[in-house]
């Protein structure tokens, strides 16, 4: 975990990319549902089988969380983000080019990995930038679903004097 002295500054920039990020996760996780049949017809398994490629995508997540906790004590969170997007594309790359259904799960649980671990990296990184109104950030985050509007406008009025301007506000004045 990052040390409250060695806290970091995110731009907008890198709060957007954690939010693509973010959004790219969620569009991975959805695309196994629809790709089941075309799973099942390609490595000649049951539906049922093919199913369970979502188990072994969440098992991986699971360890890639568990393993990212310990891990971060000892690496730099950027650093740590960036391993763990390498090894989402590590996977990737193997389940495209997956002879067998072995080696499509083996894809499955390395992208499961980088899931877990790049959830844990950049919550991380938001969670420590060193901005007046992180708290108000942290409450917002995203994590994987669609923001509140709402929310954001009152975090926009909310924020004390003298605060770094939000950047989820959407007019110039807030």
């Amino acid at each position: 975990m990052i040390a409250a002295a060695d806290r970091v500054h995110l731009t907008r920039a890198s709060l957007l990319a954690i939010g693509a990020i973010f959004f790219l996760m969620g569009v991975l996780a959805a695309a196994y549902g629809p790709l089941l049949e075309h799973l099942a017809r390609r490595f000649d398994v049951s539906l049922a089988v093919a199913g369970g490629v979502l188990s072994t995508h969440f098992a991986g997540a699971l360890v890639g969380v568990l393993v990212s906790m310990r891990l971060l004590q000892q690496v730099a969170s950027r650093t740590f983000v960036l391993g763990a997007l390498a090894c989402l594309g590590l996977g990737c790359a193997i389940v495209a080019v997956a002879p067998s259904w072995p080696a499509f799960l083996g894809g499955a649980f390395v992208i499961g990995l980088g899931y877990g671990a790049a959830a844990i990296g950049c919550n991380q990184l938001v969670a420590v930038c060193t901005w007046a109104f992180s708290m108000a950030v942290q409450r917002l985050w995203p994590s994987h679903s669609c923001p509140s509007l709402p929310g954001y406008r009152a975090a926009c009025r909310s924020r004390p004097k003298g605060a770094l301007r939000n950047p989820f506000c959407c007019s110039p004045s807030s």
